[in-house]
């Protein structure tokens, strides 16, 4: 079945900002001006903090860098366009970004810092998706993609040179299934794997080996609204989620178990997705209102 009608309004939300301060208080909003089709992706590299979302009128792939606290003006990389929210990942001390294009192909670029542009993209061979994708380096180094399967599976590649990906079918993530697109990040030596199930319950897990991958024991009755991000921060995992009331919520821990963050001021409300990054010490969010 292919839906040959005009394409779906995806709602927009107005992205925020903020920093996680001293004694788990949020500081207060910084209210960006931009609006976004997605949630958005953030990652810190080289000192500077890059930001990117969809432009709701013409699905733009837009980006933004955080420059001496203050946010430059979005422009859109190349001609890039997307329904879905990008992911960023910082590999071999290269910044790289996925992301989903209109035809449900999955692309890959990296910054050229040197110049401050993207290269042309690849695409990933046999890689069809409806979701957002992930992106993060495996147990041996590689640069791995990750998407959604048509069947709900959690599906990956992995390489060593950005530029060429294995041809053939993605491998599975164990029996794992998520309800959207799930994130991926790197918090230790190897890649973690943060999603929703349908049923709204909360999992993560990582990589033991190749082709084998373990789950982590999370708090009772946890639950989300949304998929749930995954960072690294002062040598810890961290996670965000939206929860059944619309705030957002911090975990952080490791592969023995994680607790809730017990934040001391009011707890933002977000519409979906919130996003994490840890940069020059501080723990950011970046959320759609």
């Amino acid at each position: 079945m292919k839906y040959t009608g005009e394409r779906p309004v995806f709602p927009t939300g107005a992205l925020e900002f903020r920093g996680l301060g001293a004694g788990s208080t949020w500081n207060a909003p910084v209210a960006l001006g931009w609006k976004s089709a997605s949630p958005p992706a953030l990652a810190s590299h080289r000192g500077k903090l890059h930001a990117m979302y969809i432009r709701p009128d013409d699905r733009a792939l837009m980006w933004s860098i955080l420059e001496n606290g203050v946010w430059l003006r979005p422009v859109q990389i190349r001609e890039f366009t997307s329904d879905h929210q990008p992911a960023l990942t910082v590999h071999g001390n290269n910044l790289y970004m996925t992301f989903t294009a209109l035809d449900g192909s999955q692309k890959v670029t990296r910054y050229a810092w040197l110049t401050g542009q993207w290269n042309e993209p690849v695409t990933i061979p046999y890689v069809h998706t409806n979701d957002a994708p992930a992106m993060a380096s495996d147990i041996n180094n590689r640069l791995v993609a990750g998407h959604r399967g048509g069947d709900g599976k959690v599906l990956y590649k992995a390489t060593s040179n950005w530029e060429v990906w294995p041809n053939g079918t993605a491998s599975h993530v164990s029996d794992w299934t998520a309800a959207e697109g799930f994130p991926m990040a790197t918090p230790t030596d190897r890649p973690w794997v943060a999603r929703r199930t349908s049923d709204n319950k909360i999992h993560i897990g990582y990589q033991t080996s190749w082709g084998a991958w373990a789950s982590v024991p999370l708090p009772s009755g946890w639950e989300g609204r949304s998929a749930p991000s995954i960072t690294t921060h002062n040598n810890e995992v961290w996670l965000a989620v939206r929860d059944n009331d619309n705030r957002l919520r911090c975990y952080h821990g490791n592969a023995d178990g994680f607790a809730q963050v017990p934040l001391t001021t009011e707890i933002p409300t977000v519409a979906d997705m919130p996003v994490l990054v840890s940069h020059n010490g501080t723990l950011h969010t970046m959320y759609r209102r």
